[in-house]
């Protein structure tokens, strides 16, 4: 599913449109995907080298999976929604500057993981930092990850492990 195209316009507030009370069926068209528009990830031998999602490409990302929304999801996301900051996640983030949070409440964040190209949520307890281990590799869409944030259990992919 090509997740990155869409709307660059984020607006929550207009009236909710009749079709979208529905969520479509997703676009299998993976051909479609675009690598210079995603965070890329390369590897030289044992080093990684991390180009992060640009802030206006996520935006467009959070667009476009609010565009396939119902209007109780995107109620959801808009109670929690915050402008995208990046948060600490070492040492996974460190390469990056973090990884982008777009939502959050008491002491959970719902966050972009843009080396895995999915979003989650994890707890915290300092705000600005996302404890080492709560890193998740889900790889889902904004919609997949929002019922993690209001409390709900999430399956979660952890974090690499060197293999025995």
């Amino acid at each position: 599913m090509d997740r990155r195209e869409g709307r660059r316009n984020l607006s929550l507030n207009g009236a909710p449109d009749e079709a979208a009370q529905q969520r479509p069926e997703p676009d299998a068209d993976l051909a479609a995907l675009d690598p210079r528009r995603l965070g890329l990830v390369r590897w030289a031998g044992d080093e990684m080298t991390w180009e992060p999602i640009s802030r206006e490409l996520l935006f467009e990302l959070i667009a476009k999976d609010l565009a396939e929304a119902t209007a109780e999801e995107r109620a959801k996301f808009s109670a929690a929604a915050t402008s995208p900051a990046k948060w600490q996640l070492s040492p996974w983030g460190d390469l990056g500057g973090g990884f982008w949070v777009v939502a959050a409440t008491d002491d959970r964040v719902l966050w972009y993981n843009d080396i895995e190209d999915g979003f989650n949520v994890s707890s915290f307890v300092t705000h600005g930092r996302i404890p080492s281990g709560d890193y998740w590799c889900n790889q889902g869409n904004l919609l997949s990850a929002l019922p993690a944030l209001a409390g709900c259990a999430q399956g979660k992919f952890g974090p690499p492990r060197p293999l025995p």
